[in-house]
């Protein structure tokens, strides 16, 4: 019995030290850098989607309207936010207006340019407003696992 315990346990021993073996490491990061691309793909896909719907008039409701004419307006900053792990979303005037968190998959939403507008034209609550630009993620965007928040926290990002 004690060797096969022993077999067991140096299996495991080989087992860590190839875990963490350099070849392993790169493997991971390699794995991170193709991940971040996938979703920086989506955005840009999303983006190009949302601007062909809101010139075709491709869209079901005022509120869906709504999003892609201020989502048109809309470009994704090609720099990766080291810090905070994730892409911007900036208008013409280069101002931060979303922020895709990927560490917690996360939409952060500007009050001003986004959010408050929703609330006010269709007179919507917080969860009406996060359920609805959660529905549209996932429509135009295909980030099904990303959650809005509300609201793009100032100086933080």
């Amino acid at each position: 019995m004690s060797k096969f315990i022993n077999k067991i346990l140096k299996e495991s021993e080989e087992n860590i030290d190839d875990f963490f073996k350099p070849k392993n490491l790169n493997s991971r990061e390699e794995k991170f850098e193709k991940e971040k691309q996938e979703i920086l793909d989506k955005i840009k896909i999303g983006l190009s989607k949302v601007k062909a719907d809101y010139g075709n008039k491709n869209y079901h409701s005022e509120s869906e309207k709504l999003f892609l004419e201020l989502f048109s307006k809309l470009h994704v900053d090609k720099n990766y936010d080291e810090k905070y792990e994730g892409y911007y979303l900036k208008n013409d005037r280069n101002e931060r207006i979303c922020f895709f968190d990927l560490k917690y998959e996360e939409l952060d939403v500007s009050n001003a340019y986004v959010w408050s507008v929703f609330e006010t034209e269709f007179q919507w609550n917080y969860n009406k407003t996060r359920s609805f630009m959660k529905d549209m993620l996932n429509e135009h965007f295909k980030l099904n696992g990303f959650t809005p928040r509300f609201p793009l926290p100032s100086g933080t990002r």
